[in-house]
């Protein structure tokens, strides 16, 4: 599994080629929760990597940190700001009921991510990133 792990590893980038822009807002939303999708699932391998390279884990690791404490908390903040209001005003009751508990998940997953004083967290297991 060494060498399909590392290669696995490799392939930490963005899932949209560079070349190929995005037109309009449903493709920029699409793209965003394609990255949430490939963060996650570069997550998941990490959690089961043995045989890459300690630079290979940390390097994929901080790239996970850094899109789950920097990009998703403004990708979540420009929904609530832009995309809430709107479904709000067209939404039926089961679908403000859906809304209010995403929302207070979302509430709740900032909450344990914080720690003590309130500020993210800077550290992982083993120091900074």
């Amino acid at each position: 599994m060494g060498v399909m792990e590392d290669a696995m590893l490799n392939q930490i980038t963005s899932p949209r080629p560079a070349n190929q822009a995005a037109e309009g807002a449903l493709d920029l939303l699409v793209g965003c929760h394609e990255r949430i999708r490939h963060f996650t699932a570069t997550a998941n391998k990490l959690a089961h990597a043995q045989s890459a390279s300690s630079f290979e884990i940390r390097q994929a690791a901080a790239g996970v940190y850094r899109y789950y404490s920097v990009s998703l908390p403004l990708h979540e903040a420009d929904e609530e700001a832009t995309l809430r209001p709107r479904l709000d005003a067209v939404a039926d009751a089961r679908v403000r009921h859906a809304l209010a508990a995403m929302h207070d998940l979302a509430q709740r997953s900032r909450h344990a991510s914080k720690v003590p004083n309130g500020s993210p967290r800077a550290n992982c297991v083993h120091g900074p990133l």
